[in-house]
């Protein structure tokens, strides 16, 4: 267990660090819930060429996955207070634990880029090399919806289909630049001190 010096009154005394669990478990059931609603989308579309299945696939691909998702992605977001272990500034790659299916790569690494042009990280040239390939893969994406057959525009079903894609990756991308912004916000990794020091 990691530890963090607490200094006050002259004494010193060893805290320890724990994972905020309610945050997490909290943010563990958004995460299912968007996942699930994910699979729902897919099995949509599914339904659209003829047919669809549930399978096992679904619970090691998918729904543990953006479970995980979401409370990684709450603890990237909890206020920081003494007790809690901050949350480490890698979790801004928190969105590929949802590439257990290798196919999700291109979308999770699109959203990654999308959030840190979004949150305003690093210098305005990164942004460009980071934000033209994701946003050449939102277009892309949009167009292929809007063209490939069943297109988002041939019938209010296949509408509802579309805007529940894009409103699930948007949220993503929503809560991606939270955290970008969120683990920037931070001081750099290091032992905290909390408490205050009283002189004379």
């Amino acid at each position: 267990m990691e530890r963090l010096q607490v200094r006050g009154a002259g004494t010193g005394a060893a805290l320890e660090l724990r994972l905020p669990r309610r945050e997490m478990a909290c943010g563990a059931v958004f995460g299912l819930a968007w996942a699930s609603s994910m699979r729902a989308m897919m099995a949509e579309v599914a339904a659209s060429d003829g047919g669809s299945h549930f399978s096992i696939m679904t619970f090691i691909f998918l729904l543990p996955p953006g479970a995980l998702l979401g409370a990684v992605v709450a603890w990237a977001l909890t206020a920081d207070r003494a007790g809690v272990r901050p949350a480490p500034r890698w979790l801004v790659w928190c969105p590929m634990v949802m590439c257990a299916d290798p196919a999700a790569a291109p979308f999770m690494l699109a959203t990654i880029g999308a959030g840190w042009v979004a949150g305003g990280r690093g210098t305005r040239k990164s942004r460009l090399w980071i934000g033209i390939p994701s946003a050449l893969f939102w277009i892309t994406l949009l167009v292929m919806v809007l063209v490939i057959p069943p297109s988002a525009l041939s019938s209010l079903r296949d509408a509802w289909i579309g805007i529940l894609l894009f409103s699930l990756l948007g949220s993503l991308v929503i809560v991606e630049t939270m955290v970008v912004r969120r683990l920037a916000a931070r001081p750099a990794p290091g032992r905290v001190s909390t408490g205050s020091t009283t002189g004379g």
